[in-house]
């Protein structure tokens, strides 16, 4: 047969038609074969599938159960096929969504057979000029089930698509709309029908309106196009084609492509109608769009591309080296011969005339060592090796990049298949007598005929050990899902609520789901309020979205719609209070210490919640938890530690797990140790923040041993707990008797460098550390929230007695709070630790007044200005107790003095003027008011009231 240089090349070609177009030959009676694996695969998911939400799929999930106030639009399509589900009973939307997710893992998995079926895994070259469409030939001989069957077991079987088809993530709709349009394009080849490329440009619109991932997959969409378009895309003539001859470029064709394309990406415009649409979105077209764009573009902007890159080295350059072919780089050679076997499908040998084979050779084996490469590759990715996807953190790209790793598994399975085929028995041996070229073609049949055998074995062998391994490797994990940390965790959290009903507090929206979804499960949820008290103090229409949920619980916020956010708050503080007296009050740790609830609330340990118990109007935030609530638990968390802790544990750093076998010591050989449960490390922050609350109340009560504990399992599920890793190294010096020097509140601050801020740290607990407790305190008094620095200081002061500077913000905070008897108290105890100290008796001075022990007060000012009679704010306050006690004349002369050594001291210009008006010496009372008014500014209060004395006195105001 002629080589296929030797066919000339024609100046112009037209295109064939579609009709003129050959079809690849397939083999026959496999046509069930894709639809029968789908179903086997199905009914496998169907048997693990997940009954409840996981917390991936909480917030999908909950937006269909109506638990979500804020709208949750993933997609496009998704939100079209999810929708429906709304209709069922809402007990059953979980279960009923995970079911659809796993028939569209089993789609995507008839997609996948069908498309391995499409590959061309014959190698032989062409007949006709490259630029010659062919059909491609497909492999029909040599078990052609079997490249079909490995694909599909093992991408099924692959441990993060077996979760995403038991759970209802939006993932695997995108890769159902990603695995359309591959299938699309194999058709194209093997049928050229152009319809096949119009509907998978339609498809690779949808999917890339409906996910951002998609966006990463255009380039090698255009090129994949242009290259099954060669025929007049890489024409020698094209541009002369383009130029003189266009009609036989079927130029309809050319425009159709980008408008399906368009066409699927116009229901990218249907996310921002959704969420206009959406009463608690408050936003227009415009924004929603704004919105809609920008979720849309910043994931990809800050994707990390060059892992992106990397991992497609292992997922679509193999792709890329199934379109070459090793006989084009024969091209060089004078003339190739070929011989035929006597049925097609075989493998082909080649002849080189006057020249040396050794060219041959090489070539084959670069391709042969590069195809057992990248099939390796694949099979070790598929087992969540270090280099697979979700080792790599590619998380929702990861998908496809399995899908692509899967067909080319079952590409290699085939290639290496049809390679390890015998052409016939192998010859006898030469006669001891023949030539050393016949020896040596027979040493070159022999190695080669062994070399194939043992090709077949490894292939074999592999094929039948890889899904068992694959198989028993993630089932564990993926049944573990159903009844894992999360489902274990609101579980316990919804048995915990008392069942007369309750509310529950969270500025977590996604937790206040998941915990309303397991309370709908129990049956129990019309009992319970679940409410985001963010939204409650800041959207008007989420009180009306409660209320229309949860009919049983009186939502009486009547505020009206233009006010304040603070007027909001307050309604808002109000309604929790009056909640608070009828029924038990909830939040989800960690405890809001540092949040305006905290001067209305106290919070008591409940388990896994947190209890609030409402403040009296008057008095101390520090509550003593009641004797049953301390049993109940020490009990649970008892329990919790020597059960649940060490399977959390275990979950969370599974490498540590003892035992394992043979089965773990070989997969720890090949580097594919086990992967964190996602689970686990989802919950164990939520664990731990409940463990360190609780170990800050037995530390407050004197147990430190048992506190250190309860920190050191609280860092050990989560090494992130900033309160836990402070008030762990707090208790090691509490135990040992060291006492911690007080620091400033600033250097304490710039301290927290490696805890980020101090925000950070009692978002994880709550901390009982002097130090921190301390700074916290000066940060909410500096705030006004009196009542909560409270606590924080005065258990600074419990920790460290002898310092002073909590005894002096005490009764700064006791002052303002209007406690005089508190604020006298701690005043005598800074006077105690500091003796002489000028704020000690500055503090005493003004408790007494607040008390009104007038005569302590005025001893404690002349303690005050014995030590500096320059002191202005002494000289008022005494002169402000001599008028208290009748005692004009020396309160005239306090504020003298203090003329005389500041003539700008507004406060005495004033007083001055009211003392005068008081005596009715009218004329004294005039100047001083005209005085206080011109140097005055005017936003000062006491402005207007200067000018009205001077209106009723008929004195003009001053120029």
């Amino acid at each position: 047969m002629a080589a296929a240089d030797e066919s000339p090349i024609p100046p112009f070609y037209v295109m064939p038609g579609p009709n003129d177009r050959p079809r690849a030959e397939e083999p026959r009676g496999l046509v069930w074969l894709p639809w029968a694996l789908g179903g086997l695969m199905l009914v496998v998911y169907g048997l693990t599938l997940n009954h409840w939400v996981i917390p991936r799929t909480i917030q999908e999930v909950g937006s269909i159960q109506g638990l979500n106030y804020l709208p949750y639009v993933s997609g496009p399509v998704n939100w079209l096929v999810w929708q429906p589900f709304g209709w069922l009973p809402v007990a059953w939307v979980p279960a009923a969504m995970n079911l659809g997710t796993a028939v569209a893992a089993a789609l995507t998995l008839v997609l996948l057979a069908r498309s391995v079926m499409l590959l061309p895994h014959d190698l032989t070259p062409p007949d006709l000029p490259w630029w010659v469409y062919q059909p491609p030939r497909l492999m029909t001989r040599r078990w052609p089930w079997v490249p079909p069957v490995v694909a599909v077991l093992a991408g099924g079987c692959q441990l993060t698509f077996w979760e995403n088809a038991t759970n209802a993530t939006s993932e695997m709709l995108d890769l159902l709309l990603f695995a359309g349009v591959i299938w699309c394009l194999l058709e194209f080849n093997a049928r050229q029908r152009d319809g096949w490329l119009l509907g998978g440009a339609f498809l690779f619109g949808l999917a890339m309106a409906n996910d951002w991932v998609m966006a990463a997959f255009l380039p090698a969409g255009v090129f994949t196009l242009v290259f099954l378009k060669r025929v007049f895309v890489f024409s020698p003539h094209f541009f002369i084609r383009l130029l003189l001859f266009p009609r036989t470029l079927r130029w309809r064709l050319l425009w159709l492509i980008p408008a399906c394309w368009l066409a699927g990406l116009l229901l990218w415009w249907l996310t921002p109608l959704v969420i206009c649409w959406t009463p608690s979105a408050h936003l227009g077209f415009g924004e929603a769009v704004k919105l809609a764009g920008h979720t849309y573009q910043a994931p990809l902007a800050h994707f990390p591309h060059l892992l992106l890159v990397i991992i497609g080295l292992f997922s679509v350059a193999p792709f890329y080296l199934i379109c070459s072919r090793f006989y084009q780089f024969l091209a060089g050679c004078d003339r190739v011969h070929l011989h035929v076997p006597p049925e097609p499908g075989d493998t082909h040998i080649y002849y080189l005339a006057g020249q040396s084979q050794w060219p041959v050779f090489y070539c084959t084996l670069f391709f042969q060592l590069g195809y057992a490469f990248f099939w390796g590759l694949d099979l070790w990715s598929l087992f969540d090796s270090p280099i697979s996807p979700t080792r790599l953190g590619l998380g929702i790209a990861a998908l496809p990049l399995y899908y692509l790793g899967a067909m080319g598994t079952g590409y290699f399975t085939g290639h290496f298949l049809l390679t390890s085929e015998h052409r016939g028995p192998l010859p006898p041996a030469p006669n001891p007598g023949a030539t050393p070229r016949a020896w040596r073609c027979w040493r070159q049949l022999w190695w080669q005929h062994r070399l194939k055998q043992l090709t077949l074995l490894v292939v074999v062998g592999g094929l039948l050990a890889y899904p068992f391994l694959l198989a028993g490797k993630n089932l564990r994990a993926v049944l573990g899902r159903s009844q894992g940390a999360a489902v274990a965790y609101y579980q316990t959290l919804a048995g915990q609520l008392p069942p007369a009903g309750a509310v529950v507090l969270s500025h977590n929206p996604g937790r206040l789901a998941y915990l309303e979804s397991a309370l709908i499960r129990a049956g129990r949820a019309r009992h319970y309020l679940l409410l985001n008290f963010d939204l409650l103090a800041t959207d008007p229409g989420y009180a009306a979205f409660l209320a229309t949920k949860n009919p049983g619980f009186p939502l009486g916020m009547a505020v009206p719609a233009d006010a304040t956010p603070v007027q909001r708050a307050q309604a808002a503080f109000a309604c929790l209070k009056a909640w608070a007296r009828d029924q038990p009050v909830f939040c989800l740790p960690p405890a809001p210490v540092a949040e305006p609830l905290a001067e209305f609330f106290s919070f008591e340990p409940a388990g896994l919640l947190c209890r609030l118990r409402p403040l009296p109007d008057h008095g101390l935030p520090v509550a003593t938890p009641p004797a049953a609530s301390q049993r109940a638990n020490a009990e649970f968390w008892g329990d919790f530690s020597t059960r649940t802790l060490p399977d959390l544990l275990a979950q969370i750093h599974p490498w540590q797990r003892p035992g394992g076998g043979l089965l773990r010591e070989f997969l720890a050989t090949l580097r594919l140790e086990p992967i964190p449960d996602a689970e686990a490390l989802y919950i164990a922050p939520f664990y731990a923040s409940a463990l360190n609350d609780w170990g800050v109340t037995l530390q407050r009560g004197g147990e430190w041993r048992t506190a250190a504990a309860c920190f050191d399992g609280a860092q050990q599920l989560d090494p992130e707990c900033a309160a836990a890793q402070i008030n762990l190294e707090y208790n090691a010096l509490g135990q040992t008797g060291q006492a911690e020097p007080l620091h400033a509140p600033q250097r304490t601050m710039m301290s927290l460098g490696g805890y980020r801020d101090w925000q950070h740290v009692v978002r994880s607990g709550q901390v009982d550390d002097p130090n921190f407790c301390f700074m916290l305190g000066s940060v909410m008094s500096e705030s006004r929230q009196y009542r909560s620095a409270l606590a924080q200081v005065e258990r600074t002061r419990e920790l460290d007695p002898r310092r002073p500077e909590p005894c002096a913000l005490l009764a700064h905070l006791f002052l303002n709070l209007g406690d005089g008897t508190n604020a006298l108290r701690n005043a005598q105890r800074l006077l105690e630790n500091a003796p002489g100290n000028r704020t000690a008796w500055f503090l005493q001075a003004s408790a007494s007044m607040a008390v009104k022990d007038y005569p302590g007060a005025l001893a404690a000012l002349g303690a005050v200005l014995a030590k500096n009679p320059a002191d202005t704010q002494a000289r008022l306050n005494r002169a402000i107790v001599y008028r208290l006690t009748q005692r004009p004349a020396d309160a005239r002369r306090e504020y003298e003095t203090i003329l005389q050594t500041d003539t700008n001291a507004l406060s005495a210009i004033f007083d001055l003027g009211d003392l005068a008006d008081e005596a009715k010496q009218t004329n004294a009372a005039i100047q001083h008011y005209q005085e206080f008014m011109r140097r005055a500014p005017a936003q000062m209060p006491q402005v207007a009231v200067a000018r009205k004395r001077l209106e009723a006195m008929n004195a003009p105001p001053p120029h």
